[in-house]
């Protein structure tokens, strides 16, 4: 397993990992408990991929990055198009 720190690759100061961490945890607990993310060849339940998240190790600072981009793909208006 993997527990290695890779916050440095986010790049952002403490407060604001934190509050991503929490946003982050609060939107995937928001899914259904039967959700199941697959990294490679394994499958993560929703409590293992919160664990990652809180712990800010190579897989939770992934999933954090995603929800990052998202976040900021949905203000920059790229997810929708009102032509």
């Amino acid at each position: 397993m993997m527990n290695k720190k890779a916050t440095t690759s986010l790049n952002i100061k403490p407060e604001i990992l934190n509050d991503l961490k929490q946003l982050t945890s609060a939107r995937i607990k928001a899914m259904s408990k039967n959700v199941k993310i697959s990294i490679g060849n394994k499958d993560y339940t929703q409590e293992e991929i919160i664990n990652h998240v809180e712990n800010a190790d190579e897989i939770g600072t992934q999933i954090m990055e995603m929800q990052l981009e998202f976040l900021q793909d949905l203000a920059n208006g790229s997810l929708y198009s009102y032509e």
